[in-house]
């Protein structure tokens, strides 16, 4: 690639390149120096995922600098070399490849023919991906979960953030190996290519050497800060080449004194560490890492800092216990019986709180209090006149909390942490082989805690109180693929809640955009999909079906009409939905394919078929499910439940305290009861609506409603009382207005059709709308009010109303004009099977029949209908084809 760069100024660029090239040679793929800090300081894990991204960034900024290096190779020749060794494969040694003509560098690929120049953003996306399988978005809605779960106090937000601390583990993993890949590469460097290495980084890190610290091993001085004088020195130099049982090396800050750092190291010899592992000992400034010491197994140091020597055991506990004892059964023992003893305060943040009981922790502070009480029994007999190795019992005291309420233990307890002492600081790794330490059981001493289970209205309510940020959050890991995790991490949170708390946030699982396109739509749908099929089949298969139903009424009330948004396309426009559906046809989707499957059998169902005939028996059961949804009522079985129970449950419900008459809540099985709907109408009128079967058709009983509320009621008359002539004369004789509400066969058999039309009910019309020249109006009474029905019909608008009790869409007419005989034209578009009125919708339904029927009828008849009913521009797409 050509260029006008001055490349020859790249030199820090060229050191880097040569370092990374030996970095990949020695089985490196990256170096990772801030989140190695992190991590052997013992971090939280959203810490060191946060010091990995600066790490990423960092190294990415390296590349993006280097790439003018890359990019000036000509005839395989780096011209930035100036030697006779310059060739490619001198300088890239194993990052290239001869046969494709590129170099790798932490994961990153460079074309050396002339590639294009990479963003720095563009490299740190192929780190990402190369060396972790992650992309950014993906990285940072990890490290958003993983604070969330980190803060999190309940069990259910726990196991849904879980699968971050999977994700996240993933990581710290990958950079554990590199870790302990660039430890053995370390050890093999020479003091001076350790520093060279280190300038060419600028890495400051607790494994490297500051400028102004003195530096020994067994071979000898390596570095002698300006502040110390080579006459103290003489004492480390023969201390470390009289090859020491534990110490390799020692560093020691300008600031800190030579002799009382020897003094130390020999009270350190005279323990008997149950390690074979040496360490090298620094006494550093340690401000920038807020801690008194610090402990890194895969680099073996154990850093302390040169102001504040008390926290020596601690860091040798966890040397010991990371290399040599973590799997140790005693040690496990003592964690469990510790943990639940840590007693913190309300104001304790949750990153401290994970912090003070991860189990590293646990052991590296009952090491503490166990070296104390070994201190108090003169078996720690250290001569500490210049330093302390363990605080005061004054300090212990003060915080007994994080130190297991020390004060308070009993004997056994006591002696335990003596022995745990021995372990530690008393027994060489031989007597460890030798010995037992492993007849102890680990127990579980955990305690749960139990909270009141929340409705799915409880949940959604709270659930909507939270940002939507918030909430994308949190639940931006739950997907097919870690679900499973999610349930098997639930600990003491009850499975019915964390089920609805998933299903009532399904819009926000998986962390997917709002703007997709069909096949983009059809991989999140049918990963929510398994999603949602796995949370009914854990709560199938670990519940009762008593707590089965419940489940499922409670789902129908609060959940359903969002899982159909989200998963049968009723979210989308007709448009998108089309083209979901022919996706999704021609695609595999088992998860969506089952779900649709197990909706058509269950949850598109009445309730009421789904229980028992056992459970309908149940009386306390079925007021409880009347309890969660009292709709539920309408969905009973009349075959199953005893009709005198059903009554007795309605009569409970059926009215308000303001004694108004729930009608909706009438079941099927109760509307052709003669008592029962006897005891209806007389509670109120709206009942007789819901009057049905052969009650319709028992003239006693219609004749009982019609003294009750009036003859318009005979408008709920059935077929067989509409085509009675004898009780249409009974009628005729005092209510000749409410013939209309009888057969047209009824009508023409009374031969008195204008006598009908001058006895009409005394009301004001409405104005009659306006008819096009082409409309005739029939003269004779009867038809002329139906004509003046149509035209209102006609010249309504139809629009589409979405079901309040998310079963689909109605089409609904809405009418401008007045109705000023709203009862006779609501029987007529009953009578005449068009529709009835919905307070709900605010307009009539229609039939689904009437609109089949109207778009099949004659071309003009179904042209005047369809307009209608859809509209000039709807119509068109029809002939376009582009609607269905």
């Amino acid at each position: 690639m050509k260029t006008l760069i001055n490349t020859k100024k790249h030199s820090a660029s060229i050191a880097k390149l040569v370092a990374m090239v030996l970095l990949k040679d020695n089985g490196v793929e990256c170096y990772f120096n801030t989140s190695l800090e992190a991590l052997n300081m013992r971090a939280s894990r959203s810490s060191v995922l946060d010091a990995f991204k600066k790490d990423i960034s960092k190294t990415a900024n390296d590349l993006f600098n280097a790439q003018a290096v890359v990019n000036n190779i000509k005839n395989e020749k780096v011209l930035e070399f100036d030697s006779i060794y310059n060739t490619i494969e001198d300088v890239f040694s194993s990052t290239y490849d001869a046969n494709n003509k590129t170099i790798t560098l932490s994961g990153v690929v460079f074309d050396t023919e002339g590639g294009n120049t990479m963003s720095k953003q563009e490299i740190e996306a192929e780190m990402l991906k190369n060396l972790f399988n992650i992309d950014k978005k993906e990285l940072n809605g990890v490290l958003k979960s993983l604070s969330k779960y980190e803060e999190a106090k309940s069990d259910i937000d726990k196991a849904i953030l879980y699968p971050s601390t999977v994700l996240a583990d993933k990581i710290l993993k990958k950079i554990s190996d590199e870790d302990v890949k660039f430890g053995k590469y370390r050890a093999k460097m020479s003091y001076e290519d350790q520093l060279e290495f280190d300038v060419t980084f600028k890495r400051t890190g607790i494994d490297g050497v500051i400028q102004n610290a003195t530096y020994v091993d067994a071979s000898g001085i390596k570095q002698l800060a300006t502040s110390h004088k080579r006459r103290d020195s003489v004492e480390l130099e023969r201390l470390l080449k009289s090859n020491l049982k534990y110490i390799n090396a020692v560093e020691v800050d300008g600031d800190g004194d030579l002799q009382k750092v020897s003094h130390l190291m020999k009270q350190i010899e005279k323990l008997t560490l149950n390690t074979e592992v040496k360490f090298t000992f620094k006494a550093r400034k340690l401000g920038n890492y807020k801690a008194r010491g610090l402990c890194m197994p895969s680099q073996r140091i154990v850093a302390e800092d040169v102001r504040d020597t008390s926290a020596i055991i601690h860091e040798i506990a966890h040397h010991i216990h990371l290399l040599t004892l973590e799997e140790d059964k005693f040690v496990n023992y003592m964690i469990s019986k510790l943990t639940p003893l840590i007693e913190l305060d309300s104001e304790t943040p949750e990153s401290k709180i994970a912090y003070y009981n991860k189990p590293t922790e646990v052991v590296a502070r009952a090491c503490e209090i166990a070296s104390l009480f070994a201190q108090e029994e003169g078996r720690l007999a250290i001569d500490d006149k210049d330093f302390e190795i363990i605080k005061s019992r004054g300090f212990y005291t003060s915080n007994k909390g994080i130190y297991f309420n020390f004060t308070a233990f009993d004997e056994d307890t006591k002696q335990e942490m003596l022995q745990l002492f021995r372990l530690f600081y008393e027994t060489s790794p031989k007597n460890y082989r030798e010995g037992d330490f492993d007849n102890f059981i680990k127990i579980d001493t955990r305690y749960k805690k139990i909270e009141k289970e929340l409705s799915f209205y409880e949940l959604m309510r709270k659930e909507q109180r939270k940002a939507k940020k918030e909430l994308k959050a949190l639940y931006s890991l739950v997907t097919h693929s870690n679900i499973d995790k999610i349930f098997a991490n639930r600990k003491s949170a009850p499975l019915l809640e964390l089920a609805k708390k998933i299903l009532a946030n399904i819009s926000y699982i998986g962390n997917h955009k709002s703007r997709m396109t069909a096949p983009e739509w059809r991989e999140v749908i049918e990963d929510k999909a398994g999603v949602i099929g796995f949370v009914f089949d854990e709560i199938k298969i670990n519940s009762s079906e008593k707590e089965w139903i419940k489940f499922l009424v409670e789902f129908n009330k609060y959940s359903w009409k969002e899982i159909r948004k989200e998963i049968l396309f009723s979210g989308f426009s007709i448009n998108f939905a089309r083209s979901l559906r022919k996706e999704f046809a021609e695609n595999e989707t088992p998860n969506h394919d089952a779900f649709k499957k197990f909706a058509s059998e269950v949850l598109n169902r009445k309730i009421g078929l789904l229980i028992s005939q056992d459970l309908y028996t149940d009386e306390v059961f079925l007021r409880e499910l009347i309890g969660l949804d009292q709709s539920v009522i309408v969905d009973f079985d009349g075959s199953q439940i005893k009709t005198e129970v059903l009554v007795r449950l309605t009569k409970e419900i059926i009215a308000d305290e303001d004694d108004s008459f729930r009608w909706w809540l009438l079941n099927e099985g109760l509307r052709d009861n003669r008592e029962f709907m006897q005891w209806a109408v007389e509670k109120s009128k709206n009942a007789r609506v819901y009057v049905n079967g052969a009650l319709k058709d028992d003239k006693e009983f219609m004749l009982f409603v019609c003294e009750l509320h009036g003859y318009t009621s005979l408008s709920n008359i059935g077929g067989e009382l509409a085509d009675d002539v004898e009780f249409a004369k009974e009628i005729q004789k005092e209510h000749s207005d409410c013939l209309v509400y009888f057969s047209k066969k009824v009508n023409n058999a009374l031969k008195e059709k204008d006598e009908v039309k001058a006895k009409k009910p005394k009301v004001k019309k409405a104005p009659t709308p306006k008819k096009s020249k082409s409309s005739k109006i029939e003269k004779e009474p009867e038809v002329k009010a139906n004509d003046d029905f149509d035209a209102l019909v006609d010249s309504g608008e139809i629009i589409e109303f979405e079901r309040t009790d998310g079963k689909g869409v109605e089409k609904v007419l809405k009418l401008e004009d007045k109705i000023s005989d709203f009862k006779s034209f609501n029987q007529y578009m009953k009578q005449n099977k068009i529709g009835y009125y919905s307070r709900i919708a605010k307009g009539f339904i229609l039939y689904k029949e009437y609109v089949e029927k109207a778009l099949s009828d004659n071309k003009n008849v179904a042209a005047a209908t369809a307009t209608a009913l859809y509209g000039a521009d709807a119509l068109q797409n029809f002939a376009n084809g582009t609607l269905f």
